[in-house]
């Protein structure tokens, strides 16, 4: 009897250092030119998770997660990133997966100083006269 409680008691301690130290990671693997990028995160106990995109997007994207219970719910979205909620007392590892347009180089708009404005014209120059009393040479 007293062996069966000693195992019922580390088998619960166990598990609350395990749910205590959980370590929170993410992976992020962009595919397709980055309009399409997917992941794992694992979200702690009771706890807010940010996951950022590798390559952000322009606006927002279109993104689904996924779970065992699907019990976590995104509580924000970023065109940069997301966050995810577990109100579980256990962790969760989340499946993601967005769509939408990465931001490149190209997508950003460009500035371009002085196109389509013409160069100042050159200042009208009065021609200078000097007259002397007299007439030397």
């Amino acid at each position: 009897m007293r062996g069966a409680l000693y195992s019922v008691w580390l088998a619960g301690l166990a598990l609350l250092a395990g749910a205590g130290c959980q370590i929170t990671s993410t992976t992020h693997v962009p595919t397709e030119g980055a309009t399409h990028q997917r992941g794992k995160a694992v979200v702690p106990p009771g706890d807010v998770l940010e996951v950022y995109y590798p390559v952000p997007f322009v606006s927002p994207p279109n993104l689904t997660t996924e779970s065992t219970f699907n019990d976590c719910s995104v509580i924000e979205q970023k065109p940069d990133h997301f966050r995810i909620k577990n109100s579980n007392p256990f962790s969760r590892e989340v499946t993601w997966e967005a769509r939408g347009v990465p931001i490149t180089a190209t997508s950003a708009p460009t500035v371009q100083i002085g196109v389509g404005v013409p160069p100042p014209a050159p200042a009208a120059r009065k021609e200078e006269r000097t007259e002397f009393a007299n007439d030397a040479k």
